[in-house]
């Protein structure tokens, strides 16, 4: 079973929070070329804009199959079958028959029903 590695989530909120931080220096430095100064508003903007950016990116992340977290390398392998454990053939086998029985029996109780 794959699972969505935390480390791997703080990285990219860091990343992300340092290049808010980023930003905001450049943004400092540009104005104080120009002998203005930075506002709280400016500062409190770029690190909402970012924050927007991390939440998004982390449920992008949250969203993705195993497959993906397992090849992107942002999951943690927590078996040794690997992303595929619960996408075996058997398994999908064995859920497709008896899906297909359940089905079966009720497209019969529906056909009971209509001639009743």
């Amino acid at each position: 079973m794959i699972r969505v590695n935390r480390d791997s989530l703080e990285e990219i909120s860091q990343d992300i929070k340092n290049t808010a931080d980023l930003e905001i220096l450049a943004l400092k430095t540009s104005k104080e070329d120009r002998g203005e100064e930075i506002t709280e508003e400016e500062k409190t903007a770029i690190n909402m804009k970012y924050a927007n950016k991390q939440i998004n990116t982390i449920a992008q992340i949250m969203l993705l199959s195993p497959e993906r977290l397992f090849k992107t390398g942002l999951g943690i392998n927590t078996t040794s079958d690997g992303w595929r454990e619960g996408y075996t053939k058997t398994t999908i086998a064995r859920r497709r028959e008896t899906n297909r029985r359940r089905n079966k029996a009720a497209r019969n109780a529906r056909k009971v029903q209509r001639k009743g």
